[in-house]
């Protein structure tokens, strides 16, 4: 079997590694010793398509192989591993945006995120149960339009630098975790801006939130 990468996936490989050379290595330890990366860059690789490149064409995406995905995430890591976590977070949100959203979801998140427009955040990790998807506490109540998010959450990552968060809570069976996309959390929740986020939420109505119809 030839485990060896296609002409597409090599060319991606020598196109990425001169952009980290070029771009991101030069000025990375003062990026990192301010725990900063600008907006700038997140622009740069959305611009490049290596934000959630896997979405749909139609939703900002690539359609890119996870094979591709994973040369991007290991060629920007390799020049700025801060760069590539904001890769990371995008692959993930699109993922669950795919997979769990409805169209009109799709349409309203992905698109940005793909752009490098707007970052998303993850918010899974709970101070009883650290990252474990399956068993999170927080509660998603509706109240009218929106949700009432209610328990804790920690080490959110992209927290406080986020424009969408995407929450794991439950939404009443207590088996059953959903998906909730939230705007603009960090301004209500108090979460800090070092990159992960306080523990957060007793109650809280976030600006906007949407709970994702195909959690489980």
């Amino acid at each position: 079997m030839d485990f060896s990468f296609n002409e597409d996936q090599q060319i991606l490989r020598n196109t990425l590694a001169e952009f980290g050379r070029r771009e991101l290595a030069p000025y990375y330890a003062e990026r990192d010793s301010d725990e900063n990366l600008p907006r700038t860059i997140v622009r740069q690789l959305g611009a490049m398509g290596l934000l959630a490149p896997m979405v749909d064409p139609a939703f900002g995406g690539q359609s890119l192989d996870y094979i591709s995905l994973g040369i991007a995430h290991e060629e920007i890591a390799r020049h700025d591993f801060n760069a590539a976590y904001v890769l990371l977070l995008a692959g993930l949100a699109g993922a669950i945006l795919t997979s769990r959203g409805d169209e009109r979801q799709k349409a309203a998140y992905l698109p940005a995120i793909c752009r490098g427009e707007a970052v998303p955040a993850l918010g899974v990790t709970e101070p009883a149960g650290g990252s474990d998807a399956a068993h999170v506490k927080l509660s998603a109540r509706r109240e009218g339009d929106t949700y009432i998010l209610d328990g804790e959450k920690t080490w959110i990552s992209n927290g406080g630098i986020a424009d969408h968060y995407v929450v794991f809570a439950r939404s009443g069976d207590p088996y059953r975790q959903r998906q909730v996309v939230t705007e603009r959390l960090a301004e209500t929740a108090g979460v800090l801006p070092e990159g992960t986020g306080a523990p957060l939420l007793s109650p809280l109505s976030p600006t906007s939130c949407s709970l994702l119809p195909q959690g489980g």
